[in-house]
C-alpha cells in the first residue's frame, strides 16, 4: 500500500512526494474551516493594511481589481502577450499528451481536460489497450456537464476507491479549486453518484474506505473538531445509512496538533488500519487499530518516522528524518526501514509487550538520497537522486532478506517517476525525462526485468544546440549548492544572456531537472538562459538537507539563493540587468527575502502565491501547520529571527527595488492573499512604481482552475520577463 500524496507547500508546477494519506498542505495551499481566519486583528499590532486581509471585503476586492486592470495595462498590451497565451494553451491542451493516470483493478484511470473538455474528463480503458496507444477511454464522469447542470463552479480534486474492487468511490470536488472540498459517493458499475451515499459538505474532509458501508471520517463536526491548522481533529468512524455527524468518536488530537488522519493497508489476508497524530510538520505518533476498531495501540516509534506505506500484509515501510538507534543497530538519517508489526498485533490482541525491530531497505550516501517510493505488487520501486540526478531502484524479500537491483534508465541526467503502478500488481509504468527531452511512458515488466517505450511526448519547443549543465556555487559558509543550467544554442562562455532562475528551498521538496515545455518555448528558444537552483531546505539530499535550513537556520536557504545569483554573474552567465527570477508560496518567500536582502542583484522578480508576512503567517489560514519549517512568531526568540528576514517587516521606502509582479489567487484557501495584497499596496504606497499585482478571483493555491487561465498567467509572466530583462 502507498499512502497518497500530502497537500503541501510545494513548488508551483512541481510535485511534491507522497506520505500517509491527505495530510496539511504546505504554503502552496491553505484552507478556511472552522474557526477561518481571513486575518484576527492582534491587540496592538499597527498595521494599516489589515483590511486587506478580508478575503472577500468589498474594498479588498475593489483593490485587487483595480491592480488587475492596471497590470493587464502594461502586459496584455504587449503585443507579444497574444501569441504567447495562445502558444501556451495549444502546448496545455494539446491532444498529443501523454494521458497519464492510475492503475486499478486492469483499467487505467485518467483525468483529462483539453479544449472541448475545460473542467475536465474522468475516464478509464482496459491496461492492454492503453499498452496499445488506442483511445477508445470510457468516460466515467464530466466535470463540464456536472458544472453546468448543477450551475456550480466545480474543480476535480481526485478520487479515492475502495481496493482492491474499486468500485466504490468517494469523489473530491473542489468550489472553485480551493484545498477545502466536497466530497460524493460514486459507483463505477453504473457511473453515476449514489443516491443517498456517503456525501459530505465542503470542508477539509479525510475519508478513507474502510469496507463498502463504512468511512474512517475526518472533518469539520463543529466547535473544537478542527485544530489551530484548520484540519480534522478527531477520526470518526461513519457507517452507511446514518448522517456524518453521528459518526462514533474513535482518535482525538489535541487542539494545537497539526491533523489526525487514518489510513487502511487492505492486504492480501490482512486488513490494517492505523491512525496517526500528526503533531507537526515532521513529527507524528503512529497508532495500530484493533480489527473491531474499538482499540488502538501506540506504535513504540520515534517521533520523527515518516511513514511511506506497506509492503505486503505487514511490513510498515519507514523514512528516518534523523538517526534511528535501536537495541541491535543504528540506521542513517534519510534511510528507508521496514518494521514487521506481527508483534504488534500480538500485543494489541493479547496486552504483552512486544519489540519492533527494523530491517533496511535504502541507506544514504553524502550523494545519494530517496526522493520518492512507490509500491508495486511485491516490489518497492526507490525513486533516488544521485546529486540530484534520477536513478530508480527495486527492492524485493526473498526468503526474508532484502534484495535490489537497479532499473536502466533512457537518460542519467533528468529525472524518472512512477505512474500507474498498483500494490496489486507487478508492472508498472514510468517517466523520463530532462531539460531537452520530452516526457516518455515506459512500461515496466516483472517477468522481463526491462523497460518498453509505451509514448513519447513530442518535442514542444527546439531544443537543438541546447546544452544542459550542472554546475557549483559556494553558499556564505562554504556549503557547495548544485544548481542546472539550460544554455540556448547561442549560449557563448562570457558573454552574459538574459538569465531565468527559479528555486523552492522549503519543505524537503526537490526541484528536479525536468522537461519545462514553456520555459523552453517562450525563453530558451529566443536565446535566455533557464536555471534551477537546488538550495538548502529542499529534499535534494535528503533530510539533512532540509533540516539545515529550518526555524533559525533559515538564512542559509537565502544565502545558498544568493550564492546561485552571484556565482551567475560572476562567470558572466548574465548581468544583474538581465537576471530575473521566480518563485511560488514557500519560494515566493525566498523571492521576497532576495529581494529585500540584495535589491541590487537582480532585474526582475516574479513573486507568485507568496508568503511575505512572517509575523503573521501563524494566523492566516493554515499558516499555524508550518511553524515547525519557520518558526513561531509570538515566541519572542523565534520572532526574533523571523524579524529579521520576514520581506513585509523589511521592505523600505528608501531603497531601489527591482521591477517585482505579484500574484495570489482570492481562492487560495491555504496561503492567504493578503500577504501578496498587503506587500503590493505598501510598496506602491512607499512610491515603488515598477510594481504589478495580479490576484484570480478563483483558483486555489496553484492560482488557476483550468488550462485557459494557466495560458493567460504564462502570458503575464513571460511578458514581464521580456520587458524587464530584455528578451524580444
Amino acid at each position: 500500500m502507498r499512502l497518497s500524496c500530502l497537500l503541501l507547500l510545494v513548488p508551483l508546477a512541481v510535485l511534491t512526494a507522497c506520505g500517509p494519506p491527505p495530510t496539511p498542505e504546505t504554503v502552496e495551499g491553505e484552507t478556511v474551516t472552522g474557526e477561518a481566519k481571513e486575518g484576527t486583528v492582534t491587540e496592538g499590532e499597527d498595521d494599516p493594511y489589515l483590511w486587506l486581509e478580508e478575503i472577500q471585503g468589498e474594498k479588498s476586492l475593489n483593490y485587487a481589481r483595480a491592480q488587475n486592470e492596471r497590470t493587464f495595462g502594461v502586459l496584455k498590451a504587449d503585443p507579444r502577450f497574444a501569441t504567447i497565451e495562445t502558444e501556451s494553451l495549444e502546448i496545455l491542451e494539446a491532444k498529443d499528451r501523454i494521458p497519464y493516470g492510475t492503475v486499478k483493478a486492469g483499467f487505467v484511470y485518467n483525468f483529462w481536460n483539453d479544449d472541448k473538455n475545460v473542467r475536465g474528463l474522468w475516464r478509464r480503458i482496459p491496461v492492454a489497450d492503453y499498452l496499445a496507444s488506442k483511445d477508445e477511454w470510457e468516460t466515467l464522469l464530466d466535470v463540464d456537464v456536472l458544472a453546468e447542470q448543477e450551475a456550480q463552479n466545480w474543480v476535480w480534486h481526485g478520487e479515492s476507491c475502495l481496493a482492491p474492487g474499486y468500485e466504490h468511490c468517494m469523489l473530491e470536488l473542489s468550489i472553485g479549486g480551493k484545498d477545502a472540498a466536497v466530497f460524493r459517493e460514486f459507483d463505477l458499475k453504473t457511473k453515476t453518484f449514489v443516491e443517498g451515499g456517503f456525501e459530505l459538505p465542503e470542508a477539509k474532509s479525510q475519508p478513507t474506505w474502510l469496507d463498502q458501508d463504512t468511512l474512517l471520517l475526518g472533518t469539520d463536526f463543529g466547535a473544537g473538531t478542527m485544530t489551530d491548522s484548520g484540519y480534522p481533529r478527531t477520526l470518526r468512524v461513519w457507517k452507511r445509512g446514518t448522517p456524518y455527524m453521528d459518526a462514533a468518536p474513535l482518535f482525538e488530537v489535541l487542539q494545537d496538533d497539526m491533523i489526525a488522519y487514518g489510513w487502511v493497508n487492505t492486504g492480501k489476508a490482512q486488513r490494517t488500519v492505523m491512525l496517526t497524530r500528526m503533531m507537526t510538520f515532521y513529527t507524528n505518533k503512529l497508532f495500530l487499530v484493533s480489527e473491531d476498531l474499538t482499540t488502538t495501540l501506540e506504535l513504540p516509534l520515534p517521533d520523527d518516522v515518516e511513514p511511506r506505506g506497506f509492503y505486503g500484509d505487514d511490513h510498515l515501510l519507514l523514512m528516518l528524518r534523523n538517526e534511528w538507534v535501536t537495541r541491535r543497530q543504528t540506521f542513517k538519517q534519510g534511510s528507508v526501514v521496514a518494521v514487521n508489526l506481527k508483534p504488534a498485533r500480538k500485543g494489541l490482541a493479547e496486552g504483552v509487550e512486544f519489540e519492533l525491530e527494523p530491517t533496511l531497505i535504502f541507506e544514504p550516501t553524502d550523494h545519494l538520497s530517496l526522493n520518492s517510493l512507490d509500491i508495486a505488487g511485491d516490489q518497492i520501486v526507490l525513486g533516488l537522486m544521485a546529486d540530484v540526478k534520477a536513478r530508480v531502484t527495486i527492492v524485493q524479500s526473498f526468503d526474508g532478506q532484502w534484495q535490489s537491483r537497479d532499473v536502466d534508465l533512457p537518460g542519467n541526467a533528468g529525472v524518472a517517476w512512477l505512474t500507474g503502478s498498483s500494490e496489486y500488481e507487478d508492472n508498472f509504468f514510468l517517466v523520463y525525462e530532462d531539460p531537452t527531452t520530452p516526457e516518455s511512458l515506459y512500461y515496466w515488466s516483472a517477468t522481463d526485468r526491462t523497460l518498453s517505450p509505451v509514448r513519447s511526448l513530442p518535442a514542444r519547443w527546439d531544443a537543438w544546440g541546447v546544452k544542459v549543465e550542472q554546475r557549483w556555487a559556494t553558499s556564505k559558509d562554504g556549503t557547495q549548492i548544485p544548481y542546472f543550467l539550460v544554455l540556448p544554442k547561442n549560449f557563448v562562455e562570457g558573454t552574459p544572456l538574459p538569465t531565468f532562475l527559479y528555486a523552492y528551498g522549503g519543505f524537503e521538496i526537490s526541484i528536479t531537472p525536468g522537461y519545462q515545455p514553456l520555459e523552453g518555448k517562450f525563453w530558451v528558444e529566443k536565446g535566455g538562459v533557464y536555471v534551477i537552483a537546488n538550495i538548502r531546505g529542499g529534499g535534494e539530499y535528503g533530510p539533512r538537507w532540509h533540516q539545515a535550513a529550518l526555524k533559525e537556520n533559515r538564512q542559509l536557504a537565502y544565502d545558498d539563493f544568493a550564492a546561485v545569483a552571484q556565482a551567475l554573474l560572476d562567470t558572466k552567465v548574465t548581468t544583474v540587468p538581465q537576471l530575473g527570477i521566480r518563485g511560488g508560496s514557500n519560494g515566493g518567500l525566498l523571492m521576497g527575502v532576495e529581494f529585500t536582502q540584495h535589491p541590487d542583484l537582480f532585474g526582475a522578480v516574479i513573486c507568485e502565491v507568496p508568503l511575505l508576512d512572517m509575523m503573521r503567517y501563524n494566523k492566516l489560514l493554515a499558516g499555524a501547520s508550518w511553524m515547525a519549517e519557520y518558526g513561531n512568531p509570538d515566541v519572542p526568540e523565534e520572532r526574533k529571527y523571523i524579524l529579521e528576514y520576514s520581506p513585509y517587516q523589511n521592505v523600505k521606502a528608501d531603497v531601489v527595488y527591482p521591477p517585482i509582479f505579484f500574484t495570489s489567487s482570492t481562492a487560495d484557501d491555504r496561503v492567504h492573499p493578503g500577504h501578496a495584497r498587503k506587500m503590493s499596496k505598501k510598496m506602491l504606497d512607499q512610491g515603488h512604481e515598477n510594481i504589478l499585482y495580479f490576484e484570480n478571483i478563483e483558483g486555489g493555491h496553484g492560482g488557476v482552475t483550468n488550462q485557459k487561465q494557466a495560458a493567460m498567467k504564462a502570458g503575464l509572466k513571460y511578458v514581464f520577463l521580456m520587458q524587464q530583462l530584455g528578451v524580444e
